[in-house]
């Protein structure tokens, strides 16, 4: 059996150590609800400190905060930016995403 709160607590422990894939996992849970209520300004806070550790999935979803507006005040310029460093980083989504918003702005 799964237990979404056991998992959020080692996430939390391993984040506390700077491990940087778990603190991208503790913003998910906070992001989703995962073992704990949603906290989308605290997903903010992770997935931005796991970004400026270059982990590519966190800014790719940090972009996604800027561009939709959960957690953050929307900022499309921010957005973009992290988006595209995402890219830049060897995040594949990251990658799709630009290519899908590229598709449908062409003529």
């Amino acid at each position: 059996e799964k237990d979404d709160s056991k998992a959020l607590e080692w996430y939390q422990r391993a984040a506390e150590q700077e491990h940087v894939r778990a603190i991208y996992n503790l913003a998910c849970c906070y992001l989703n609800g995962t073992g704990t209520a949603k906290k989308p300004s605290d997903a903010v806070l992770y997935f931005r400190k796991a970004a400026e550790a270059n982990h590519a999935d966190s800014m790719f979803q940090l972009g996604l905060c800027y561009r939709n507006g959960v957690g953050i005040k929307k900022d499309k310029k921010e957005a973009v930016r992290w988006i595209t460093e995402a890219s830049d980083q060897g995040s594949k989504d990251a990658t799709r995403y630009i290519e899908k918003a590229e598709e449908s702005y062409v003529l």
